[in-house]
């Protein structure tokens, strides 16, 4: 089985496995997730915050678009076209409008421009140790990632972080992970003798 199958079917799994959470666990652990960020000095030094809105089957970013709003920090989100993704200012969450794949978008008036000290929070289903996401499959991300120059980071839960997730070559990783639990700096985990493949890490709840 190549990576990419291997992918194909860990995402099916794990879809699966995010639908039969408890909506009321999940949302305990994504607010604890998020607050965690919101606390952190990678959000407090951040210049500018790309988000996404989330979709039913991500941790809710609410809390973390809601804060940047009211702390008036520079706040952007994705749009996609064709297979590029570029990211648009957002002043209220009243502009977002439903776009590509059913994603709530902002309007395209604002281009993001370079600025240093920008903070890309990474929608993943899962990630790993090292960093490495299980996203949707479109590649959106990595080649988005592939020239950002700013910090990057991941909310995931416990139950959906692992010790390694199969990689492709193109897959980019993400430097800081914060769960319900901890914050983990895949750069120090990286430089840690490899692990064996797909082999899940603890499970446990707030």
């Amino acid at each position: 089985m190549t990576e990419k199958e291997r992918k194909r079917e860990l995402r099916r799994l794990l879809t699966a496995r995010s639908a039969a959470m408890d909506p009321a666990l999940r949302r305990q652990c994504g607010e604890a997730a998020c607050l965690r960020l919101l606390q952190s000095g990678l959000w407090e030094k951040a210049s500018g915050v790309l988000l996404t809105a989330s979709t039913p089957q991500e941790l809710d970013t609410a809390p973390l678009l809601r804060a940047a709003l009211l702390q008036d920090k520079p706040l952007f989100l994705p749009k996609c076209r064709g297979k590029s993704m570029d990211f648009f200012g957002l002043r209220s969450l009243s502009e977002l409008r439903p776009g590509a794949f059913g994603l709530l978008e902002p309007p395209d008036e604002r281009p993001l421009e370079p600025m240093p000290g920008l903070l890309a929070v990474v929608p993943a289903l899962a990630c790993d140790k090292r960093g490495i996401r299980l996203g949707k499959g479109g590649g959106y991300y990595d080649r988005f990632l592939s020239g950002f120059e700013g910090a990057t980071a991941c909310l995931v839960l416990e139950q959906m972080l692992f010790d390694a997730l199969p990689r492709e070559p193109h897959d980019a990783a993400v430097r800081y992970l914060f769960t319900q639990q901890r914050t983990i700096d895949t750069a120090d985990v990286r430089q840690l003798r490899p692990v064996p493949p797909a082999r899940r890490g603890r499970a446990c709840p707030v």
